[in-house]
């Protein structure tokens, strides 16, 4: 995917992919469509039926209307992938159980999680000059984490 004109508050389409993987259920406002070269096109979603039948431009659309937002899960479907902004992402994280932190110091920003039900003391520390490495960077360690650990994480509130 050409990532040249993207949106900087949703996750790459591969990052999309890896928490499809590990169960991200959370309805977004975009989503990603496999196109006919095995890549991803980035599309608004909705229930309109003039917008799913191709009828508008995705770029000058700039508004969504529906009342069923919470029914629009793309990662039900085979060939869609949800694109959750990187708050939701970290929200759904945090859902989880994960405790997440991020903490800006002169030099960049440091970034950390843990899992209190992890038993083995899993935590994570990361470090980077710009606040946005800094959060993907603990996306993709969250997403290793849970692939490992997240089937067998024992809730208890």
């Amino acid at each position: 995917m050409n990532n040249n004109n993207y949106p900087t508050w949703l996750v790459t389409s591969e990052i999309a992919k890896e928490l499809k993987e590990i169960g991200f259920d959370c309805p977004c406002s975009f989503f990603y469509k496999k196109n006919n070269n095995n890549d991803f096109s980035l599309c608004l979603n909705t229930i309109d039926d003039e917008i799913n039948i191709g009828g508008v431009d995705y770029k000058n659309t700039t508004y969504i209307y529906s009342y069923l937002i919470d029914e629009l899960n793309n990662n039900k479907r085979d060939l869609y992938v949800s694109a959750p902004t990187w708050d939701d992402t970290l929200a759904w994280f945090r859902a989880k159980g994960y405790k997440i932190t991020f903490k800006d110091i002169n030099i960049g920003t440091q970034c950390a999680f843990y899992h209190l039900d992890i038993k083995e003391g899993h935590t994570f520390s990361y470090f980077a000059k710009k606040y946005e490495k800094a959060r993907e960077g603990l996306v993709m360690k969250l997403i290793e984490v849970h692939k490992e650990f997240g089937n067998n994480i024992k809730r208890f509130d």
